[in-house]
């Protein structure tokens, strides 16, 4: 959508032109992504739930049932000490944009490795959909829509307009800003966007929060294969986030 200059300043705009026309599994396949994140339906009600995966399991530990009585000894178990899709270097990265300073070109990938060194060497586990985004001096957010055109004969400065990579960020954070009108002054707090908690390679953020248990499993990965006999309802109430 173009604003033009003839907008009227108490005018209205139409938020939602503004935004992309973006299927809604895309956007729900980049969140599942971002935060390692399981999907479960209700048998009954058709509720799809979404839960982190990694926190999930941890925190039900403690109540894994025991299964080793319903182990079927007369048929053998396999057991795989290497995992499928994984290779030696797993990347999550954000999608590259060609917009971000140089500086911000990498930022927030991150990777989990598999020491087994008979694997490939490295693929990309996980792009997201979005473009990080890089935070500018003043601690804002840096959405380089316009560029700077170097080697232009003008005297005036001549800038090129972009077309940056969709971003995802967190609106939540609260700053002071000092407004004046040349005679008096004020203090406002505006919420404004953050990139912070959104990024693969801090120690704080993604991987260490939602992807604990991959880097533990890659570490040492070990698969087995039992036949267990269970009945139909215990089959029904099979919880994927409570270990066994």
């Amino acid at each position: 959508m173009e604003i033009l200059p003839d907008l009227p300043p108490t005018g209205r705009l139409r938020l939602q032109d503004l935004l992309l026309n973006w299927p809604l599994k895309d956007f729900v396949k980049g969140v599942v992504g971002l935060f390692g994140l399981t999907q479960q339906t209700d048998p009954y009600t058709r509720v799809v739930s979404f839960t982190p995966t990694g926190p999930a399991l941890a925190a039900s530990l403690a109540m894994a049932p025991d299964w080793q009585p319903r182990l079927d000894a007369s048929e053998p178990t396999i057991r795989l000490f290497h995992l499928p899709g994984v290779v030696q270097r797993n990347d999550y990265r954000y999608k590259e944009d060609s917009a971000n300073p140089d500086s911000a070109q990498g930022l927030g990938d991150d990777f989990l490795l598999c020491p087994d060194t008979t694997l490939e060497r490295s693929q990309e586990a996980l792009t997201l959909p979005w473009a990080a985004t890089a935070v500018g001096t003043s601690g804002l957010l840096l959405l380089p829509v316009y560029k700077l055109r170097l080697g232009a004969a003008s005297v005036e400065p001549q800038y090129d307009k972009q077309s940056p990579v969709p971003r995802l960020v967190i609106h939540e954070q609260v700053r002071t800003v000092t407004v004046t009108d040349g005679t008096a002054r004020a203090n406002i707090s505006p919420r404004v966007s953050t990139f912070a908690g959104l990024s693969f390679a801090f120690a704080t953020d993604l991987l260490p929060a939602y992807y604990a248990h991959l880097r533990a499993v890659y570490a040492r990965p070990l698969i087995l294969k039992p036949a267990v006999r269970l009945s139909a309802q215990q089959v029904m109430d099979f919880n994927q986030l409570v270990p066994v």
